[in-house]
């Protein structure tokens, strides 16, 4: 078991990082060279599965940040984040996708940057909730940097350029929002598409139930 002034070395990344915090291109580019993982890297890898193991073991071994994953309720609970023990920890959801648990390990990422613990059902969160929402878009901006996003407002584009990146359909629409690249009548019908997606027919709802 390693002791306290182990893990204060160890988490002296958070303070240097903290430099370029008003630079938000040149601050991700500091945490993906911490977490030795390229752009091109994401771009490679095989499967949201793939990159979300990548993501959690590069988290874990280069910024000593533990990443646990356990069945919770999905409707409840995205994930949380614990500093108050040392060495730190995330929780992600394993009910949801991979995509969902990759985001969630940013999300949380940028509460303990903030040097926050708590919980978290970020999919609620709103622009009137300051801290859930700069977190969102700390985890959208870096999972999906600027330079990358190509301007469509076809859902079948935005699915295509989000399987690239190995992130959800929403991640990517919210970050064409945050560009100015979708104007919000067309943001927030696309939103309601993708989210129709994933709605279980009522006739299957009854088979279910007669299960």
């Amino acid at each position: 078991m390693q002791g306290e002034n182990y893990w204060t070395n160890r988490y002296s990344w958070i303070k240097e990082i903290k430099v370029e915090a008003n630079n938000k291109r040149k601050y991700n580019t500091v945490l993906r060279e911490l977490l030795n993982i390229s752009l091109d890297d994401q771009l490679n890898w095989n499967n949201d599965s793939n990159a979300y193991h990548n993501w959690r073991s590069a988290v874990e071994d280069r910024l000593g940040i533990l990443v646990f994953q356990f069945p919770m309720p999905i409707k409840e609970i995205q994930g949380f984040c614990s500093i108050e023990r040392i060495p730190y920890a995330i929780v992600t959801n394993s009910n949801h996708s991979y995509t969902a648990r990759t985001f969630t390990i940013f999300h949380e990422l940028a509460h303990i940057l903030r040097q926050q613990s708590g919980m978290c059902l970020f999919e609620k969160a709103t622009e009137k909730q300051n801290e859930e929402w700069d977190c969102n878009t700390f985890a959208g901006s870096f999972l999906v940097p600027t330079q990358v996003i190509e301007k469509t407002d076809e859902l079948s584009k935005i699915a295509m350029y989000s399987s690239k990146l190995k992130v959800s359909r929403e991640v990517y629409l919210r970050r064409l929002k945050e560009e100015n690249k979708i104007n919000d009548s067309r943001y927030f019908d696309l939103l309601t598409q993708i989210k129709e997606t994933y709605k279980i027919p009522k006739r299957k709802l009854v088979l279910l139930n007669l299960k």
